[in-house]
């Protein structure tokens, strides 16, 4: 007796999803109400490359009182202001290696280079 191949049904079907906010999600996928073998499984979403126009400035301790970084600085103080990278979508960088650069302009022309110290966790 000749048996006729067998053929495997395979199903295929796809979903795609962009992703906004950095963290970690669980994807479940289920067939009926069964979970597909292998899933769930943890998702870790990183933030994307840096947006300048994203990034945030914070006071450092040479803040005014109205809470501007840069006014009414003393000759001869350090000065100190934190910038905080984020990505297009408005999330915290998490790490560093950006290119971050500070430069100071007087009103006669005259430029100073600002040190920037990279802390490896998206601040500078």
């Amino acid at each position: 007796l000749d048996r006729a191949p067998q053929h495997e049904a395979v199903l295929a079907s796809e979903f795609g999803a962009v992703f906004k906010t950095a963290g970690t999600y669980l994807v479940k996928i289920t067939a009926g109400r069964t979970n597909v073998k292998g899933w769930p499984r943890i998702l870790q979403v990183i933030p994307g490359p840096v947006a300048p126009a994203r990034c945030t400035i914070k006071n450092g301790p040479a803040a005014d009182a109205a809470g501007s970084p840069l006014n009414d600085i003393q000759a001869d103080s350090p000065v100190s202001i934190l910038l905080r990278a984020r990505d297009d979508f408005g999330n915290f960088r998490s790490e560093g290696g950006d290119m971050v650069q500070c430069m100071l302009l007087s009103s006669r022309d005259h430029q100073v280079h600002a040190e920037v110290v990279d802390l490896e966790d998206g601040t500078y």
